[in-house]
Formats: C-alpha cells, sequence, structure tokens
C-alpha cells in the first residue's frame, strides 16, 4: 500500500521534472542555469586546496583513527574527510536546491 504510494508520487515527479527539463514544461531553462552555471561557479569559489591537501588529509586520518600504522583502510579518517567536504559544500548545495 505505502510503498506503492510512494513510488507513484516518485514517478509522478519524474515525469514532471523531466518535462520541465524538456520545455513540455516552463522553469526548465532555469534548472539548467542553476546546475550548470550557479552551482560550478559556487563551488569553485570554495577553497578545497586546503582541505583536500596531502598534508590535511594525512592529519585527519591519522587523528581519526590513531597513531598506530594500518593493516585496514583507515574507515573512521576517510569518513571524518568526507564529512568535513560534505560540510563545506553544503552551502552552495542548499542555494541551489532553493533556486530550483
Amino acid at each position: 500500500g505505502k510503498l506503492y504510494a510512494i513510488m507513484e508520487i516518485c514517478r509522478s515527479f519524474d515525469q514532471i521534472f523531466k518535462d520541465h527539463l524538456d520545455g513540455v514544461r516552463p522553469g526548465g531553462d532555469k534548472i539548467y542555469n542553476v546546475f550548470d552555471n550557479q552551482l560550478p561557479a559556487a563551488l569553485k569559489r570554495l577553497q578545497f586546496d586546503k582541505q583536500l591537501s596531502m598534508e590535511n588529509i594525512r592529519k585527519l586520518i591519522t587523528e581519526a583513527d590513531g597513531y598506530q600504522p594500518h593493516l585496514i583502510a583507515p574507515e573512521q579518517g576517510y569518513r571524518r574527510l568526507i564529512e568535513s567536504t560534505l560540510v563545506t559544500i553544503r552551502g552552495p548545495a542548499e542555494a541551489a536546491v532553493d533556486a530550483v
């Protein structure tokens, strides 16, 4: 029951969104502009060079998993790195969603 209703709503949304992008409904140009111009420009303004530098990555992974050599991948360090990057891009992503 509920799963079917949710899938129908998603299917309907998908079709309406596709119609906007294909030009059948108004607003497709605005959506393309947001994702082709606004979002990439906002992401370029972010300072990823420092955040994703080898020194910072090494520090995050070492601090998250301790100072012992790893026999397996340092998962906590990877998680912390991904989380910090997601926090950084949250503002531009939310602005893009609001614009659409």
